[in-house]
Order: structure tokens, then sequence, then C-alpha cells
């Protein structure tokens, strides 16, 4: 995990190893600009950063070191899409869109529409967003 912020990585790396005992190795934290010891063998990579330059230089290296590997990435923007796709990424998160849609299921919820029609709609509307019908 590439993180934005040490604070949070640091407590996300806290609860992860106080609920997850297991024997695979996860690491957490380091810069966009390095190459990650273990990318190689990773497979999956998660990138949170706060800015677009920094996200693409480490998804960039990320698929030089490793071609195969599964990316999901933290995008600022719907704009960075594209890009990130071209990329190879498998998933793009926009926490900004899916805050919005997670107000919208409460309210929905809220005004007793059924669960499966708020979902259903929710799904809907986010895939529109992503592109992926």
């Amino acid at each position: 995990v590439i993180a934005g912020h040490p604070r949070h990585a640091g407590l996300f790396h806290q609860r992860l190893r106080a609920g997850l005992r297991s024997h695979r190795r996860h690491h957490f934290g380091g810069r966009a600009d390095e190459h990650q010891p273990g990318l190689e063998r990773a497979r999956l990579l998660v990138v949170a950063l706060p800015d677009e330059n920094s996200t693409f230089l480490a998804v960039a290296n990320a698929r030089r070191a490793h071609p195969a590997l599964a990316i999901v990435v933290r995008a600022s923007d719907r704009k960075e899409l594209p890009a990130l796709r071209e990329m190879g990424v498998r998933e793009v998160v926009v926490p900004e869109y899916e805050g919005g849609l997670e107000l919208m299921r409460q309210a929905l919820l809220a005004l007793g529409y059924p669960d499966d029609d708020v979902e259903g709609y929710r799904l809907a509307t986010r895939d529109i967003h992503y592109g992926l019908t």
C-alpha cells in the first residue's frame, strides 16, 4: 500500500496486523518514486496518494517491475480514469464520488425505498460514472 499520509498508513497497518494474524506478508508505506522490495512477488498493489503525478509515477514504476500485478488506485478526479485504465489499473476509486453515492443510498433508505432497489440503483449509477456500462 502506498498511502499519502503516514499517520493513516500507520493506523491502518496496526489494525490490519491486529486483525489478520496470518502467514501472508504485507508491506505498507513507501515512496512513489522508488522501487519497493518484494514488488515482483506481490499479488496486489493499492495506491492511495494525494496527487495525480505521484499516483501515475507509482503505477508506472510498479508496472515496470511487475507487468501482471493487480493494481487498485485512489483517484482524485474522474478525468484520471482513462489514463489509469490504459496503464492496466484494475479498479479506480474516486472518494468524493463514492461518498456521494453513500449519501444517496442512505437518503433513499431513509425514505423507505427497498434495499434491493437502492443497491441496484447505486451500482448502476456507479457503473455509469466509471464508464463500465
